[in-house]
C-alpha cells in the first residue's frame, strides 16, 4: 500500500491506486482550512486510506501548530511541487517530513 506522500510524488508509477494531484490536492486542503470542506470529504476526494489517513491529520496537526496558517499551506504546496518533480531532495519521504516539521511559520 502506498503512502500518501508516494500517490503525490510516485503516482504515475503505482498500480491500483490513483495519483494525487498536487494542485487538487493542495486546493482540497486550503478549503478543509477555511471550513468548507470537511476530513470527510478530503479523504473520500483522493480515497485515502486508512494508513494514509495518518499523514493527513500531521499536515492538519502541523498546519494548526503554524502561526500563520496561510503562509504554511503555500509552503506545503510549494514542497509537493517540488516532491512531485523529484528535486531538492523533497521527493524522499523522510526529508519532506523533516523539512515540513522544520518549518517555523
Amino acid at each position: 500500500m502506498a503512502t500518501l506522500h508516494e500517490r503525490i510524488v510516485d503516482g504515475n508509477e503505482l498500480a491500483g491506486e490513483d495519483k494525487i494531484a498536487v494542485r487538487t490536492f493542495a486546493a482540497a486542503l486550503y478549503y478543509w482550512a477555511a471550513g468548507t470542506h470537511t476530513r470527510a470529504q478530503v479523504i473520500a476526494a483522493f480515497a485515502v486510506t486508512a494508513e494514509q489517513e495518518t499523514a493527513l491529520d500531521w499536515l492538519a496537526a502541523r498546519f494548526a501548530a503554524a502561526s500563520s496558517n496561510e503562509i504554511f499551506l503555500v509552503l506545503l504546496e510549494k514542497a509537493m511541487i517540488l516532491a512531485e518533480a523529484g528535486l531538492g531532495g523533497w521527493d524522499d519521504e523522510a526529508t519532506f517530513v523533516s523539512r515540513i516539521n522544520a518549518l517555523s511559520v
